[in-house]
């Protein structure tokens, strides 16, 4: 019968939301041991006695406590059940009296906090913003983490995830909104202290004008401060060819992986992929098998930015590199095409190691890679090069990477000399006139006193 009672009790906590992992194997261990001594009921005497066989005080307390709230629970339904007397005292140990941090401390974390990414620098302002929402609102740590940007209204934050499932509306303070205008000192912190160019400083600033226009409608109360941040101006910096491979170096890095092997036919398959589709690394990564046609005509099809997608065809070389691994590839738990050595989804992170390790082993073969930083979007520029090249015909090349936009691919135009070169040829160049030198006598009579003129200049 207590048995009964016990799972009935774990049922019903555990339903409430509670993990109740230990406090119901002791439950279930109390019922046992008053079965054995032939108690169908609560008895006091018997939850003393099992809790005092525990060899620590606390938790003999703890194994009481237990009982008791049991105790009170299915003694509403049946008083035959006793409570028992808390006889070790109570089973939680007295608070420790909280530090409270003062206003120069909370300052020194914060900037402690915000040069936790030397690499990354959103990881430390996350760090930062984190710490100082703590600090201003006194949030819990889990209520913090579940934030939502529906969460932000003009009132202040909405808290769902609180404890005991209890909403509340906590007012955000002035000095939160006026913080905002932090933004400008992050980015000259990025460009003083970091080392960072326009471009990075551009690039972040983008993003934080994405996320301004996504809070100027969530919260208006902060409508000033957003409109002055959308007001900051880019830097100007300047436009650089893209890089790229020439021929010679994009076949040694193609002829890099060992086809002896089924790493080395993965690696192939993959660069030729990658190359030769112009792929972004998650086009690239996330292909799946089905997304592979190889008959009638060898064709992919990618899931490219935007949700937009494009149909590519595939040279014989490359669809000959996917047909060799997909006769070793076997069965995986994943359905993308390229596994990584766990037989998991390969990652971003994986094909760039991928791709480091072969520039490496080209460089033995082809010495201009080292002078080089090869990284999987310059094979997307070296695809659309060769495409224009062949072509003659931008609009081909965007059709290709999947522009949504002409002016996106006119980069390809700066970087190829060809496409200037017959500008040049199909333009007639102007005439010049042709003539010889002839010296006056003018010239002639102050070159030939020059001489006297250094020998008088040496006498003095």
């Amino acid at each position: 019968m207590l048995t009964q009672a016990v799972e009935s009790y774990v049922a019903m906590r555990r339903a409430t939301g509670f993990a109740f992992r230990s406090e119901g194997s002791l439950l279930h261990s109390f019922a046992a041991f008053s079965e054995a001594a032939g108690k169908r009921y609560v008895c006091s005497e018997t939850a003393i006695q099992w809790a005092g066989s525990a060899p620590l005080l606390s938790t003999r307390a703890r194994r009481l406590g237990q009982v008791i709230r049991f105790a009170r629970y299915i003694r509403a339904e049946d008083p035959h059940h006793e409570m028992p007397p808390t006889v070790f005292g109570s089973e939680s140990r007295p608070r420790p009296v909280p530090y409270i941090f003062s206003a120069d401390e909370i300052r020194r974390i914060l900037q402690a906090a915000s040069e936790l990414g030397k690499r990354n620098t959103s990881r430390g302002h996350t760090y930062k913003t984190f710490f100082a929402l703590l600090a201003c609102t006194g949030l819990r740590v889990s209520e913090a983490i579940h934030l939502c940007f529906q969460d932000i209204t003009a009132d202040g934050l909405v808290i769902r995830c609180s404890k005991f499932r209890k909403s509340r509306l906590v007012p955000l303070h002035e000095t939160t909104h006026a913080g905002l205008e932090q933004f400008v000192n992050f980015l000259n912190h990025l460009e003083i202290s970091r080392g960072n160019g326009a471009g990075s400083r551009n690039i972040r600033l983008a993003a934080i004008k994405s996320f301004m226009h996504y809070m100027e409608y969530r919260v208006p109360s902060a409508l000033d401060q957003i409109q002055r941040i959308l007001a900051i101006p880019a830097k100007k910096t300047d436009t650089r060819l893209v890089r790229h491979l020439n021929a010679q170096e994009m076949q040694s890095i193609l002829d890099a992986p060992d086809p002896t092997n089924r790493d080395g036919i993965r690696d192939r398959a993959m660069l030729h992929l990658c190359f030769a589709g112009g792929l972004r690394v998650s086009e690239l990564v996330g292909l799946r098998i089905e997304d592979m046609i190889l008959q009638p005509q060898a064709s992919v099809l990618i899931h490219g930015k935007g949700r937009k997608e494009r149909c590519l065809p595939l040279w014989k070389e490359t669809a000959s590199a996917v047909r060799a691994w997909l006769s070793v590839r076997g069965e995986v738990r994943v359905p993308e095409l390229f596994p990584n050595a766990r037989n998991d989804a390969m990652s971003r992170a994986g094909f760039e190691y991928i791709l480091r390790k072969h520039v490496h082993t080209a460089e033995t073969r082809c010495s201009t890679l080292s002078s080089k930083h090869v990284s999987p979007h310059v094979l997307r520029h070296t695809c659309a090069l060769t495409i224009l090249q062949a072509t003659k015909d931008l609009r081909k090349v965007s059709l290709w990477l999947g522009h949504s936009s002409m002016q996106t691919t006119e980069i390809y135009t700066r970087a190829d000399p060809s496409v200037k070169l017959e500008a040049l040829e199909s333009v007639i160049a102007p005439k010049l006139r042709t003539g010889r030198f002839k010296a006056t006598d003018k010239l002639i009579e102050m070159l030939k006193s020059a001489p006297n003129m250094r020998s008088k200049k040496t006498a003095k």
